[in-house]
């Protein structure tokens, strides 16, 4: 997600303390599937609860407008979580061979 802030801050949108950083790391938490406060679906409802702001608070912030067009994008890429899963384990498969050396 180090791509989406270098992204908007190469857009030229800023990032400011309070709203829009408690929406990026909702937004970097739930897509790297390490949700603090919700279940992790990625819709706006979800995001706001996951950064702790409301709806109307959040569509106020420069990255709202960005967030959604990712989110209504239908190709926009999306993580694949089982290829991702199944890359760990293989990993984590070699790392254990290789301690047991």
């Amino acid at each position: 997600m180090l791509r989406l802030r270098h992204a908007l801050e190469h857009a030229g949108v800023p990032i400011r303390p309070g709203t829009d950083q408690a929406v990026l790391h909702a937004f970097e938490r739930i897509v790297t599937e390490t949700p603090e406060h919700t279940s992790g679906t990625l819709t706006i409802s979800t995001l706001c609860k996951e950064a702790g702001v409301s709806r109307a608070t959040y569509y106020r912030s420069p990255l709202a407008k960005i967030i959604t067009g990712l989110l209504a994008a239908p190709d926009a890429p999306r993580p694949q979580t089982d290829v991702l899963t199944a890359d760990i384990a293989r990993l984590r498969k070699a790392e254990r061979m290789l301690r047991s050396q």
